[in-house]
Formats: C-alpha cells, sequence, structure tokens
C-alpha cells in the first residue's frame, strides 16, 4: 500500500512556544497586540515579523513566563517564502506497519474514550449546570437548539444566549486546552 505523508512548514520555536502555552495564533494575536493575518504569516513562514512586532510577540510571551528570541529565529537575508511549501513524501508501506496485522499496534491506535469523557466533564463542570446540559444536548445528543427550547420550554432565543454564553466561557478559560487534550484522546 502506497501513503503520502504531507508536511506544511511552521517556524519551530514559535510554534512550539504556542503549543506549551495552550495558546492559538489568535490568543498570541490578542495577547500581544499583533493582528491575526500578521501571526499567522509569521508562524507559516511567509515574512519576518518587524523590529516593533517582535517586541510586542516577546512581551507577550514574556509576561506567560516562556522565553523566545524572536530576533534570533529569523536569519538576517530571511525574506519569507512565496507561497506555503509542502513536502509531499510518497512511499510503499507494509500493511504491517500500519496496524491491519499487528494487534499490539492496532490497541494503540484506538481512542481513548474514557480518558476524553473525563477531560470533556471536567471541562463541563466550570459551567453551570443548565449550561453544560445544553453543550451536552446540542453536542453529544445531537438535539438542535429548537429542540432543546421545546424540550426545556423555553424560548429558542434564551437557549441560543446560554449556548453562546457557555461556548465563550469555555473559549476564553484553560478549558480550552482541556477540551483539546480530550480530543487528542479520541483522535
Amino acid at each position: 500500500m502506497k501513503v503520502t505523508a504531507v508536511t506544511k512548514f511552521k517556524q519551530g520555536d514559535l510554534y512550539n512556544a504556542l503549543k506549551k502555552l495552550g495558546w492559538t495564533q489568535a490568543e498570541l494575536a490578542k495577547r500581544s497586540g499583533v493582528s491575526q493575518q500578521t501571526i499567522g504569516h509569521v508562524l507559516n513562514l511567509r515574512n519576518k515579523p518587524s523590529p516593533f512586532n517582535i517586541d510586542r510577540i516577546q512581551k507577550a510571551f514574556a509576561k506567560a513566563g516562556e522565553y523566545l528570541d524572536v530576533l534570533t529565529i529569523w536569519p538576517e537575508d530571511f525574506k519569507g517564502l512565496d507561497k506555503s511549501v509542502t513536502v509531499e513524501q510518497t512511499k510503499e508501506v507494509d500493511l504491517a506497519l500500519l496496524g491491519a496485522n499487528t494487534p499490539v499496534l492496532h490497541d494503540t491506535m484506538k481512542p481513548n474514550l474514557d480518558d476524553a469523557r473525563r477531560l470533556i466533564e471536567k471541562s463541563l463542570a466550570k459551567l453551570t449546570e443548565r449550561e453544560a446540559n445544553i453543550i451536552r444536548w446540542k453536542h453529544f445528543d445531537g438535539k438542535d437548539l429548537n429542540k432543546i427550547a421545546d424540550d426545556g420550554k423555553i424560548s429558542r432565543q434564551s437557549i441560543s444566549t446560554i449556548y453562546n454564553r457557555a461556548l465563550r466561557r469555555l473559549r476564553c478559560s484553560t478549558q480550552e486546552k482541556i477540551l483539546r487534550e480530550a480530543m487528542d484522546c479520541v483522535v
């Protein structure tokens, strides 16, 4: 069987610092005051940040306790890549290496649903009971907001408000990191 691996290059030091802190590009943009587009271009090696933006990025990381010497991670003559660089490599691979015939490897590939459920419940515990239930009903039971509103004898607008507030609270807290960890357990 042929397998193709596709790799997109990222600026490794910046990418690792974001992962270590559990930040997204948007979070770095918010904390540094640098636009999300600029952060994306810098991370994807499209261009080198300006000295002003370098300073702002370094200060954002420093406030979080992460040291990143942004000046030294780009060569002086770095102009940026004209387009996203993608490396594709296709190779013939034995099916046994993919776990098709190897029970030990296959078992390690199973999603760890118990860990994922535990992490998700830990995140939802930070919400009010009503908010957590609406998230569960919508995302785990597959109900739409109209059905949830009808079942709870509450207006569709109220359900939508509660749902959106719960999502904002999850996004704005450290719970987003826990939810990402839960998704890593499943994927």
